[in-house]
């Protein structure tokens, strides 16, 4: 009895830790923007070369007033240097290029056609994109795991209390757009890590040795497409196409294998495309010439 009891508080100590580790909370969060009894995080993935990850978390605090999501990454970029943001040509709705000063040495900007824009130091993280790289893809949550795509650019996002917002970078050729993980580490001002660089930055790098995750995909051509676009699933989908104000232009469900969906009435533009199958939702940005 007594061997029973013990492997159950076993068993109990071992979930309990894992349950803790999974609901991540506005409590692990140590650095922290503004000030008030309204609070909101901001979660930021960045991928390495290896094909690794780096994911970190910054709070926000405002007393009153409507906040957006552009207000909340200001303030957080305000207060912590190590975040590098590069502007693109579309203004404060969009986020074109995101680093990360992984070392605390400074954050160096390398520019580059094409969106190849890269960090000047091997050691940080950084990636950009919108037309040709990828695109940094948005998203909300209301407790920072369970993640919905953001219709909306940032500069329209309504903040609310106890909201969660995230950024991941989307990868070309496939655009497809996943939610960031959650934080392992939440960020630390470079002031507390210069007096011990090396033994910081190993700290640091020790969320790069997470094991990487597989994702689902669905594939799709052409991209840019014209008259049709092909979506290549064995499954009945539900395919909606929303354009970048959040109005959804086409929303339509097929139960044939690989459907053809007829966007030719469709407005030339950039589009996130919305695929639903019994199991999975997968989003990807399209674009229609």
């Amino acid at each position: 009895m007594k061997k029973k009891h013990l492997f159950l508080s076993l068993v109990l100590s071992i979930f309990l830790s894992i349950n803790a580790f999974s609901q991540f909370s506005f409590n692990d969060i140590t650095l922290w923007a503004g000030s008030g009894t309204n609070k909101a995080a901001l979660v930021i993935e960045w991928t390495t070369p290896d094909g690794n990850y780096v994911t970190k978390v910054w709070g926000y605090r405002w007393a009153s007033g409507t906040k957006t999501g552009r207000d909340m990454l200001n303030a957080i970029k305000a207060i912590d240097p190590r975040i590098f943001e590069q502007a693109g040509s579309y203004g404060d709705q969009t986020v074109f290029g995101l680093g990360y000063d992984m070392d605390c040495d400074g954050f160096t900007y390398v520019a580059g056609a094409n969106e190849t824009g890269h960090a000047g130091d091997a050691d940080d993280v950084y990636k950009e994109g919108w037309l040709y790289q990828g695109y940094w893809s948005y998203w909300l949550s209301a407790n920072g795991t369970s993640w919905s795509y953001s219709n909306y650019g940032i500069a329209n996002r309504t903040l609310t209390n106890g909201a969660w917002d995230g950024w991941r970078f989307a990868y070309a050729p496939s655009w497809t757009a996943n939610a960031p993980r959650t934080p392992f580490t939440a960020a630390t001002a470079c002031g507390s890590l210069k007096s011990a660089k090396s033994a910081s930055v190993a700290s640091e790098n020790t969320t790069l040795s997470a094991s990487k995750v597989a994702e689902y995909d669905i594939n799709i051509s052409p991209n840019p497409c014209t008259e049709f676009i092909n979506i290549y699933t064995d499954k009945p989908v539900q395919v909606t196409i929303i354009d970048l104000q959040g109005k959804i232009v086409l929303d339509e469900s097929f139960t044939a294998q690989n459907p053809a969906v007829n966007v030719a009435n469709i407005a030339k533009g950039i589009y996130t495309l919305k695929i639903i199958t019994d199991e999975h939702t997968v989003y990807k940005r399209i674009f229609k010439n």
